[in-house]
């Protein structure tokens, strides 16, 4: 491979991984401002898009 190649082949990868890192993070943020509105009209705590299990929930339900 080439010197000119192997450059041209870095700055598109580069690019590439740019360009999806951005389209991962616009997704994750429309994601979560679509899911705000339900959270808020339940009364969810604020922490509730990245808690796995409330500790309330494990307590009366649990075996």
């Amino acid at each position: 491979m080439k010197r000119l190649e192997r450059y041209i082949l870095t700055e598109f990868a580069k690019l590439l991984a740019m360009a999806m890192a951005a389209f991962v993070v616009l997704f994750l943020m429309i994601d979560v401002f679509e899911n705000m509105g339900g959270l808020m009209k339940h009364n969810a705590p604020r922490n509730a898009p990245y808690a796995r299990q409330p500790v309330e929930a494990r307590r009366n339900h649990g075996p």
